[in-house]
């Protein structure tokens, strides 16, 4: 009997994610010089690898797998959480206002300059009776 491994890896889900993250810890452990990677960019170059490759997962598995990253970000983040709220949030707040309006500044800026249309510039689409509506409810 005659072991296939890319006919596993591209039938079995779960296999090919397990795989992906096996070897992307791996290599985010190799030190060179001293620098290292990092788990985090290691599994995301062997994903990216993988996907050149045309390994995919079923849509059931992509959910599977991003649930298990939110679960992990939440397990890291979380005790210390509303600590640094506590501490941090009015500097958070206040940078994510400044990002907002930089995007808005710069949005209706290149509009103006450019001369779009006022549904492009605003974000919004023209409906096909001519009626505004936002992307919301698109």
């Amino acid at each position: 009997m005659e072991l296939d491994i890319t006919r596993l890896l591209h039938e079995i889900d779960i296999l090919l994610i397990f795989t992906v993250l096996a070897f992307g810890l791996f290599i985010g452990r190799i030190s060179i010089g001293g620098f290292t990677i990092g788990s985090t960019l290691g599994v995301l170059l062997v994903g990216l690898l993988f996907g050149y490759f045309n390994f995919e997962v079923t849509n059931q598995t992509e959910s599977i797998g991003f649930m298990l990253f939110i679960f992990c970000v939440g397990i890291e983040a979380g005790p210390n959480f509303f600590s640094v709220m506590a501490q941090d949030g009015l500097r958070y707040l206040l940078l994510s206002l400044v990002v907002i309006g930089s995007a808005l500044m710069a949005g209706l800026a290149s509009g103006a300059i450019f001369t779009y249309h006022w549904s492009v510039r605003y974000g919004s689409t023209m409906a096909p009776d001519r009626s505004p509506r936002g992307i919301i409810s698109v």
